[in-house]
């Protein structure tokens, strides 16, 4: 019977879901210039990304002296992560209105709609909680902003089973207490 109480705490723990890991880019400790191709975590290489420090209203950082922004010819940014993730958000400063589109697999997932920007740097993230693989920022008229603290998680393979994992997990541990009892049983009745 210690044995199983054991095995079983085990395999409890080994199909337990793991914690997400949440990551914070805030651009600090970069030189002004071309951003790193994948700096934080993040594939920064379409759309050509810099990072600068300095006072510039009305891009303004959140946190620190450094921003990035995406090259100004484009009115895209684009940033993606080779493993899904969940993305948290990020604060951007800047001039008119942008969209945060979020997507997973090539297929957009969620979408923030047009939101305005001004120099107080403001938290975008439209809390969707499911996995993304790429996002992708559109400025209107330009691209007149920058971004700053870019949040996400990264979770464990496994992390959420799937409810047929559940069932077979559930099953499994009801088995394996039904052969405890029978082994208590069997001891009690031969004691």
């Amino acid at each position: 019977m210690f044995k199983t109480k054991y095995l079983l705490l085990a395999a409890a723990l080994a199909v337990a879901p793991s914690a997400s890991q949440a990551v914070v880019v805030d651009f600090e400790g970069l030189s002004t210039g071309a951003m790193p191709a994948n700096y934080g975590g993040i594939d920064w290489s379409a759309n050509g990304w810099y990072v600068y420090e300095g006072e510039q209203s009305p891009y303004t950082p959140a946190s620190g002296s450094f921003r990035a922004y995406a090259d100004s010819l484009s009115p895209t940014g684009t940033m993606m992560w080779a493993a899904p993730v969940t993305f948290g958000g990020a604060y951007f400063a800047g001039y008119n209105m942008l969209s945060v589109d979020l997507y997973f697999g090539g297929s957009l997932v969620s979408s923030t709609g047009a939101v305005s920007l001004n120099a107080a740097p403001t938290l975008i993230g439209n809390g969707y909680a499911g996995l993304v693989d790429k996002v992708v920022i559109t400025g209107s008229g330009g691209n007149l902003w920058v971004i700053d603290d870019v949040t996400y998680d990264v979770a464990s393979a496994g992390a959420v089973p799937e409810p047929a994992t559940w069932a077979m997990m559930i099953g499994g541990f009801a088995l394996a207490g039904g052969a405890m009892r029978r082994q208590r049983a069997t001891r009690i009745r031969f004691a």
